[in-house]
């Protein structure tokens, strides 16, 4: 959820020439969501690295744990090398993706011959496992999240445009932005198909092939060293990806009960986080233990999509009541753009029945926002809590987020269980507050008897009330839904795939700004031009009352989400009500 966030580029370039031996622990611009998610991995990577040399920093305290590396031994054969670059890994790649497309195609066709295939509305007949098979492609958004932007394009972007590793950056980035952008669109347009395959599934199966078409079109283009086919195939796979989030935001508000609200915003914050989790350990083992190329990671994208996307498709198949709808005439759809724009941006957050929807929307927003700040552990650990050298930096950074990232896991499962529909407004306002003075912490753990410890303890502390959080956001999304958007209306349709889209382009947009915002309060507020040197050798490149700044407006953002979801009179925003 951070598409729109602003990268420190020039950081992980710094990074990018020493990942293989030793991170370098420069560049303090630390802007980024994605580029802290990305250092989780790369700070792993590095220690791993390092200990397999053996003789080094961390692997002389911990050697025992390390020089037992059972794939020391392990050969991995390479083909001829194609154009400067090693051809196993790569031609995988073009052969997985054919075979991806090819199942794919398979999967439509039997589904096409499947007779009658129709689900009921609103069922409360649900099982566990159904309610994981509708959620189980946010796995695939954890995995993108965490490894696309942070370690691949980093990779590709050395390896295309060398010293000019920032611009490529920018340039991916810029269309993933543009590509989010798009999403409201998707969702309106899913919302008016008819077709008797299902319009979710319509849309969910053409992002899919799109997104395997742009997996294939990166990887031969990363082969030939083309760049412009290289930014056309992530237009593709982005595009995709916002064409299939159309359908897996809205299957939810589709077919679950109210009363199972609670359940499945749990386990769709799980499947996310798990994503997130298994991209950290699949780069580790795959990059620095296996020795492989960074081309693996394509093959690991076309395979998320080969588990998940299967069993998304069985319940984006027809609810009974567009069975029933496609029976009858067809009613005169708009097909202006100006109409499809306006039911996809404006109408969700326009007129008097909406208020209580832009409330939560505008919480969740400020949310996303402060919680940006948790990824700024790298800086935390290097200038806050000084663990030691570089390897022992990146070492208690990548600690310190799998444990914030599988508490926050734990989290959004005790959340399901703890919660009552009438009371989650109300717990949500609470662990927010919660959350919010766990940030004033942060900083802190410099005073204590031993910062790092205090740091594991303040970061598990944050991953589970931030599990919660998101694990009941969802549910108060859809409860808060306005009943207009779930029936159709006038021209035969509803609109719930379009106000979801907006609901996530508003978490993202928090996520980026409040990145940004951040990033800049630590850069510019109190922060000093000049490095601080320590006696040990260290550079600290920010005083701690930068850390102090940057945090506690991180807390007055989240409380100030909490205030507005707490006091109803702020629904009262008389500027969105406009005319329908």
């Amino acid at each position: 959820s951070c598409a729109f966030s602003t990268v420190s580029d020039s950081e992980i370039l710094e990074r990018q020439s020493a990942l293989r031996g030793a991170m370098t622990g420069g560049a303090a611009d630390g802007l980024c969501l994605l580029q802290t998610k990305g250092a989780v991995v790369k700070s792993a990577l590095s220690v791993a690295s390092s200990v397999l040399d053996k003789g080094h920093g961390v692997a002389n305290q911990v050697p025992e744990l390390f020089e037992l590396n059972p794939f020391n031994s392990l050969h991995i054969p390479t083909l001829p090398r194609l154009n400067g670059v090693d051809g196993t890994i790569e031609q995988a790649v073009v052969f997985g993706a054919m075979v991806c497309l090819a199942l794919l195609v398979l999967l439509v066709l039997a589904v096409v011959n499947r007779e009658g295939d129709s689900l009921p509305a609103k069922s409360s007949t649900w099982s566990l496992w159904d309610l994981a098979g509708m959620c189980c492609f946010r796995t695939y958004g954890g995995f993108f999240v965490t490894a696309w932007l942070p370690y691949l394009i980093a990779e590709e972007g050395a390896q295309m445009w060398g010293s000019s590793q920032a611009a490529f950056m920018a340039c991916c980035k810029l269309i993933l932005g543009l590509s989010v952008l798009t999403g409201p669109f998707f969702g309106a347009l899913n919302d008016r198909t008819r077709s008797s395959f299902g319009r979710r599934r319509v849309w969910f199966v053409g992002g899919a092939f799109a997104i395997v078409v742009g997996v294939a079109l990166t990887a031969l283009a990363s082969l030939f060293k083309a760049p412009a086919v290289f930014f056309l195939g992530v237009l593709v796979w982005t595009v995709g990806e916002s064409a299939s989030d159309s359908t897996s935001e809205a299957i939810v508000p589709d077919l679950v009960p109210r009363d199972d609200y609670d359940r499945v915003g749990a386990i769709r914050s799980m499947f996310y986080l798990l994503g997130g989790i298994v991209a950290y350990a699949s780069i580790i083992v795959c990059s620095y233990y296996l020795r492989l190329p960074f081309y693996w990671l394509y093959g690991a994208f076309l395979g998320t999509l080969v588990f998940t996307v299967p069993v998304v498709i069985k319940y984006a198949a027809p609810t009974e009541a567009e069975r029933l709808a496609l029976e009858g005439e067809a009613p005169e759809q708009e097909t202006r753009l100006g109409s499809i724009l306006w039911d996809a941006y404006i109408k969700p957050v326009a007129g008097a029945d909406c208020k209580e929807f832009r409330t939560v929307l505008l919480s969740s927003t400020l949310f996303c926002a402060g919680a940006s700040s948790i990824l700024f552990i790298l800086l935390v650990t290097r200038d806050v809590t000084r663990p030691g050298d570089e390897r022992a930096i990146q070492l208690h950074f990548a600690l310190a987020c799998l444990s914030f990232f599988i508490c926050a896991a734990l989290g959004s499962v005790v959340s399901a269980y703890v919660a009552e529909p009438a009371q989650r407004r109300t717990l949500l306002v609470g662990i927010s507050v919660l959350y919010g003075v766990t940030e004033l912490f942060m900083p802190m753990v410099a005073f204590a008897p031993y910062p790092q410890l205090s740091l594991y303890v303040v970061a598990c502390v944050k991953g589970v009330l931030f599990g919660s959080i998101m694990a009941l956001f969802s549910p108060l999304v859809w409860d808060t839904l306005p009943l207009k958007f779930r029936t159709p209306d006038e021209t035969g349709h509803d609109h719930v795939a379009d106000t979801m889209a907006l609901a996530s382009l508003f978490r993202q947009l928090g996520a980026g700004l409040g990145n940004a915002f951040f990033g800049f309060i630590l850069q510019y507020s109190l922060a000093s031009d000049v490095a601080e040197p320590v006696a040990d050798g260290e550079v600290v490149h920010y005083p701690l009352q930068g850390y102090f700044a940057l945090f506690a407006a991180s807390a007055v953002t989240v409380w100030i989400g909490a205030w507005i979801l707490y006091d109803k009179e702020v629904t009262k925003l008389d500027v969105f009500d406009l005319a329908p």
